[in-house]
Order: C-alpha cells, then sequence, then structure tokens
C-alpha cells in the first residue's frame, strides 16, 4: 500500500564527509525508493568529497561558514518532501523506519515532529529528548541541573534534539523554521517549544531506534561552555521562562564564582596544564558574559 505524503532526508556536513558517506550509505540500504531525495548542506568544509553519491542526492554548499541552524534552514528551503528526515551527519539508521515515520504523520494530520530513540553501538540510550528546560539550568550549571533533574524539573512538555527527528515541512514553513538567533545549542529546542506551543503536536517513537553517539562537533571546553550560557538564556528569555533576571544572574554568578575558586585551588591537581588553562579561561569568560548580558 502506497503513502500519501512523501519522505526525503535532510543532513547537514561540516569536515565530517566520512560519516556522510556513511550515512547516505545506509538511508539508501534501508530506505530505498521510500526516500524521494536526500539533500546535504555542506558549510564551507575544507575538501569537497570525491565519493560519487547516488542521484537522488542534492548537495549544496554554503558560500560562506554560516552555522548549524542557517544551515537546516537552508537544506528545508531546498526540499521538497512533505516529511523530512533531520538527521546529524554521525546519526546512522540501523533500520528501515520510514513506514514507521509516514503512518505517523498520516495517521495524524497535525502532527509537526517526531522524535526517536538514539542509541550507541552497544543499543545503550544515549538520549534524543528531555522536559523543556527551566531557569534551573542556568541557575545549577549543566552537571548539577543533570545530577538534579527530576527534582527540579517536573515540566509536562518535551524537547526533541535535532540530531535525528522527522518534521512535517508545513509546520517548519509555519513556524519560520530554526530561529536563526540561536546557533546549534538549543536552536532544536526553541523550534520544539515553538511546536508545543502550536497548534501542531510533538510526540516520539520511544521504540524505534537510530544509533548516534554524540561529540560529532569537537571544540575547546571554554567554547562550548559559553555557548551553552549564550543560548540557554536566550531561550528561557524567549520563552518567558527566567522567572527573575535579577535572581537568576545573581545565583549563577554567585555558583560560577564558587566553581572557579575550587577550580584555580585543586584544578591543576586534577587536570593536565592545557584542560586546566581551557578550564580557567571558560570560567572567566563565562563569568564575564553573564555579568555583562543577564
Amino acid at each position: 500500500m502506497g503513502h500519501s505524503l512523501t519522505f526525503g532526508v535532510l543532513i547537514t556536513n561540516y569536515n565530517t564527509w566520512d560519516n556522510t558517506i556513511e550515512c547516505v550509505t545506509k538511508i539508501a540500504h534501508f530506505f530505498g525508493t521510500d526516500c524521494k531525495e536526500i539533500v546535504i548542506v555542506d558549510d564551507v568544509s575544507d575538501q569537497k568529497p570525491s565519493f560519487e553519491f547516488p542521484e537522488m542526492v542534492k548537495i549544496f554548499y554554503n558560500k560562506v561558514n554560516v552555522g548549524y541552524v542557517r544551515s537546516v534552514n537552508v537544506g528545508m528551503k531546498e526540499m521538497t518532501s512533505d516529511v523530512v528526515l533531520l538527521l546529524d551527519s554521525d546519526a546512522m539508521l540501523i533500520s528501515n523506519i520510514s513506514k514507521q515515520i509516514l503512518e505517523q504523520f498520516e495517521n495524524e494530520p497535525k502532527l509537526g515532529a517526531l522524535g526517536f530513540q538514539l542509541v550507541d553501538k552497544k543499543g545503550l540510550n544515549t538520549g534524543c529528548w528531555e522536559n523543556e528546560p527551566n531557569f534551573w539550568s542556568l541557575v545549577l550549571g549543566q552537571k548539577l541541573y543533570e545530577k538534579f533533574y527530576k527534582t527540579v524539573n517536573r515540566n509536562a512538555h518535551f524537547i526533541v534534539y535535532s540530531c535525528a527527528i522527522a518534521i512535517r515541512r508545513a509546520c517548519f514553513v509555519e513556524l519560520d523554521g530554526f530561529d536563526e538567533n540561536f546557533d546549534f545549542l538549543d536552536g532544536d529546542a526553541d523550534f520544539t517549544m515553538r511546536v508545543n506551543r502550536s497548534s501542531w503536536k510533538l510526540k516520539r517513537l520511544d521504540h524505534v531506534k537510530i544509533y548516534h553517539e554524540g561529540g560529532g562537533s569537537p571544540q575547546k571546553t571554554s567554547k562550548r561552555v559559553l555557548r551553552y550560557y549564550v543560548n540557554r538564556y536566550r531561550l528561557l528569555q524567549k520563552h518567558g521562562l527566567l522567572f527573575s533576571r535579577f535572581l537568576v544572574k545573581n545565583a549563577t554568578l554567585c555558583r560560577l564564582s564558587l566553581e572557579y575558586i575550587l577550580l584555580y585551588l585543586a584544578g591543576r591537581f586534577v587536570y593536565d596544564s592545557v584542560v586546566f588553562q581551557d578550564k580557567l579561561k571558560g570560567r572567566k569568560e563565562v563569568i564575564a558574559y553573564v555579568y555583562a548580558s543577564y
């Protein structure tokens, strides 16, 4: 029995052509003719691929490096399929899930986006969703927030990570796509939060698995930590979830300052010199940013 909706895949790439080629190979193997098109957006990688892609693959090369969020928007504008499976280049199919995806969207006309269970090579969950974040994610910081997550966040709504998410293109267009004020951190959180606040529906298929180890965007810890505090504050402010800007700012500064003192006193005995200096630099940058911008 045929499907009333068409189906395609969008992959973003930046210096990860080996992953992208493997990703496309698995898509072609598992989906076959179920997949109408595969669009790849390359964000000015150092080299172009020598691999001969299948005919269904279209590659778009950004003229300048615009980042993940804008690359997704570029790719979605080029898609013609009704339902688009957005994948990181290091997210790999392990079975043909196209029929399950299309059945969900066909059975629920207002289904806007669909998440899956992400697993590692051992089949263990690597995380594909969480409750919508709140101000505690800033006040406690990433590690403490993760540790006390179930206690401080009992939000009924959830967000889905964009490393592997199926999106109805009509929903994406209606919501104006990804907000380009975000980079790769929290751009997906913002989009799925907007789905939750619209007439569209967000859903998960926890029994449908896609391989994704994570960590496909290497960068220094200090840079990533700063990006977290920039984007998370922007996200919470946009959706009116800061509770009190004054209290959030000062509570966050107190915790960051205490962490800096502890790191300065004990960090050199725990980390090698390069990691130690990177962590010190990161804390200084974050404290300066929070003080000036929150």
